[in-house]
């Protein structure tokens, strides 16, 4: 449950109402679900626009994504929290180290 905020401080400081544009398609929510993956989770029988609208949904949907790469990390946990939010090795660093830092800062309440 720690390690779930802390990934949803990082990606949104836990704001259901972001949206994150960035290149090609945008991002949404506490969790901020990237849109490449709504033909994936429609298939899988999650309710996208829920997803947009409803916190605890798009917690819900994040964290089964996050378990996706942590299974196709090999169950590394530290790997899947870093292929969470980006394909590249170096970024999947600076990544998971914002991560740790948020989870030791005791920092897991909401901004604002």
């Amino acid at each position: 449950m720690k390690l779930l905020k802390a990934v949803a401080m990082v990606e949104s400081g836990m704001d259901q109402r972001k949206v994150n544009r960035r290149g090609e398609g945008y991002s949404v929510g506490v969790m901020q679900v990237h849109s490449s993956w709504f033909p994936v989770l429609k298939k899988e029988g999650f309710d996208v626009e829920r997803l947009k609208r409803d916190a605890c949904y798009n917690v819900l949907v994040g964290a089964w994504i996050l378990r996706k790469h942590i299974d196709e990390a090999g169950g590394v946990i530290w790997k899947g929290v870093g292929r969470y939010n980006a394909k590249s090795r170096l970024k999947q660093l600076r990544y998971v180290r914002k991560v740790m830092l948020a989870l030791k800062s005791g920092s897991l309440r909401k901004r604002g």
